[in-house]
């Protein structure tokens, strides 16, 4: 058994409710010469609330590893359930293509490039603007049920607007609002 397999157990699932499941993951990078970890959240709609079912987070660079947690976590749950894994591709293309490879039988998998430019609310901007004031919105309009945690709230904590945009320092550990971008 592999560590994340004790970590991450199966039971994770016992939460869901048979609603759609999407998946979205914040491949880690590098920032000010610390390593951010990955995110991955597992997010369930139902009865018009988004339930954030499982916020994992991780530090590796072998995307073995990476593809085997997805693996673990998907498996509990019913394939005609699972709608999409989101992985944010503006500075990782190639983690994001080399998972839609690899995920193609279990999954879709859709690559978001936060710099790419939308129309959001009538207002041009670039789309992880747009996605993280979508997710604020529905985060204060109560449409988002996040679990409890200090870890997980101080990480969203670290998102800072800046006018329109969001804005983000590392903390000392290296963490960068990485949940917040799952």
């Amino acid at each position: 058994m592999s560590n994340y397999e004790t970590l991450i157990p199966s039971t994770w699932a016992e939460h869901l409710k048979g609603g759609k499941v999407c998946l979205g993951l914040d491949v880690a990078s590098t920032i000010e010469d610390k390593s951010n970890p990955s995110s991955l959240t597992v997010m369930e709609q139902w009865e018009g609330v988004y339930y954030e079912r499982l916020v994992v987070r991780w530090k590796t660079e072998d995307m073995d590893v990476m593809e085997s947690i997805i693996r673990h976590v998907l498996k509990p749950i019913a394939k005609s359930y699972r709608k999409a894994l989101v992985v944010d591709k503006s500075n990782e293309k190639f983690a994001a293509n080399k998972l839609r490879q690899r995920l193609s039988g279990e999954i879709r998998v859709i690559g978001f490039a936060g710099n790419n430019n939308v129309i959001y609310e009538g207002e041009k901007t670039d789309a992880k603007t747009a996605m993280g004031s979508a997710y604020c919105g529905a985060l204060e309009d109560g449409l988002i049920a996040m679990p409890s945690g200090k870890w997980l709230r101080d990480d969203h904590r670290l998102v800072k607007r800046n006018g329109a945009k969001f804005e983000c320092k590392p903390d000392k550990d290296g963490n960068h609002a990485d949940t917040f971008d799952s």
